[in-house]
């Protein structure tokens, strides 16, 4: 009888735990999902060991060690935070990063775009343009319809975007120039 009991109240208690500790991991996997997106980007290193550490929790809960499940999962929610923390500050300074870059990018493309143009116009009026030509004009209006999206997006803020058409557009005024022979190619 005495073992009886003693079957009867590890179960009891071991029940007492199964509840919470699902609904405290069903909060820390719903709180590490909220954070994952910009997490992924800015700390996926970090992002990576809580959702291990999600799993971890997962597998003891399927074990029945509720217990334990919920001291990991109230441990993993107290990490978030951090995480979202280190996500954000990360994104900031990348922010910050790419506004940079943007300035200088923004002064200097217009420039080297202009003298492509007017590269492109000299030829333009030759009696019989190089065989590059055609190419490149068709190349050049694609990077100034890019040129134009990136400082859109530079103007609104987002300089994340705008680097990354700018960059596209650098490298196209370079494989312009580089096939019509210009200097600075």
């Amino acid at each position: 009888i005495a073992l009886l009991a003693f079957a009867l109240a590890l179960t009891a208690a071991c029940a007492d735990y199964e509840t919470p500790a699902k609904d405290t991991i069903d909060k820390a996997e719903a709180s590490l999902n909220n954070v994952a997106r910009e997490a992924a980007k800015y700390a996926p290193d970090d992002l990576k060991k809580l959702q291990d550490e999600l799993a971890d929790t997962k597998a003891t809960f399927d074990k029945g060690d509720y217990e334990k499940a919920l001291l990991q999962a109230r441990q993993l929610t107290a990490k978030i935070p951090e995480l979202a923390t280190t996500a954000g500050t990360k994104r900031a300074e990348a922010i910050k990063a790419a506004g940079e870059q943007w300035q200088k990018m923004s002064a200097d493309l217009p420039k080297i775009m202009n003298a492509i143009g007017t590269h492109l116009a000299r030829l333009g009026r030759l009696r019989k343009p190089p065989e590059a030509y055609a190419q490149a004009k068709t190349d050049y209006e694609a990077a100034k319809q890019t040129l134009g999206e990136a400082t859109a997006a530079g103007a609104s803020g987002d300089y994340e975007d705008a680097v990354a058409k700018a960059s596209a557009v650098e490298d196209k005024a370079k494989a312009i120039m580089a096939a019509l022979g210009m200097k600075g190619a």
